[in-house]
């Protein structure tokens, strides 16, 4: 073989190699080095202009916070949305307090409880089926790729 064929693969070789890590790394990370062991949704109210739910997790590990993707679905409607933190006391209204999501709320290694509210728009009737898809995005170990966590399914169904 000649000395340019011989580069030409090598070459191609490592692009490849590079891409099949890129692809695969996420994945395999997420699975020996989750960063939620367990999570659920819990207490999917509406109220007022706002859908409110409880996220029950565990986290595993510290990993740098990144984006969010929240949306709101209906049987008809696909919308981007900004989820909320509920910073309600104790005995005030749900959603009365409540602040944009930020990295720097994010929490630490253990078990959590976090309140977030989600408004809703106004072209989305009282009687809809609403579903929230929500994706956090974490960063890898090293910051080549991002590990995108799945919210569990958030469902409200509202009483006929």
């Amino acid at each position: 073989m000649s000395r340019t064929i011989r580069t030409f693969w090598t070459i191609y070789g490592l692009v490849a190699l590079g891409f099949i890590v890129l692809v695969v790394g996420p994945r395999v990370e997420g699975f020996v080095r989750p960063i939620r062991s367990t999570q659920s949704i819990e207490d999917v109210v509406r109220v007022g202009a706002f859908l409110r739910f409880d996220w029950v997790s565990e986290k595993m590990r510290m990993a740098p916070g990144g984006p969010l993707d929240v949306a709101l679905v209906t049987a008809s409607d696909r919308f981007e949305v900004t989820l909320y933190n509920d910073t309600s006391l104790p005995g005030e209204p749900r959603c009365s307090r409540i602040l944009p999501w930020a990295r720097s709320m994010t929490v630490g290694v253990g078990p959590h409880r976090q309140s977030y509210c989600v408004e809703i728009p106004r072209t989305v009737m009282v009687s809809d089926r609403i579903e929230l898809v929500v994706v956090a995005h974490y960063g890898g170990l090293l910051g080549l790729w991002d590990l995108p966590v799945a919210f569990p399914a958030i469902v409200f169904t509202p009483l006929q």
